[in-house]
């Protein structure tokens, strides 16, 4: 698992650097939030957390899910190891 995320978090950030973005049809998932901000910038993810706010206030919806943490790319090398669940945001 962290060789698939070294290689992961390689390719991705090459994707970034050149004008990508995370998704197309599904959503952004736990792999790419560490790219979020850079994605939807800083604005776009105060928006979706406000919408998330509005519409899910007791936070049962994809905990964790929609923003990225203070430590994105710590809390995303978790998946590969022993700690596989992330902080809920």
């Amino acid at each position: 698992m962290q060789q698939y995320l070294h290689a992961k978090r390689a390719a991705q950030q090459t994707f970034m650097d050149h004008g990508a973005t995370l998704s197309h049809h599904h959503a952004v998932g736990t792999e790419h939030l560490p790219w979020l901000t850079d994605d939807i910038s800083p604005l776009g993810v105060l928006a979706v957390a406000a919408i998330k706010a509005g519409l899910d206030p007791d936070n049962i919806m994809n905990p964790g899910r929609l923003r990225p943490s203070a430590v994105p790319f710590e809390e995303w090398l978790r998946i590969g190891s022993d700690a596989t669940t992330p902080a809920k945001l």
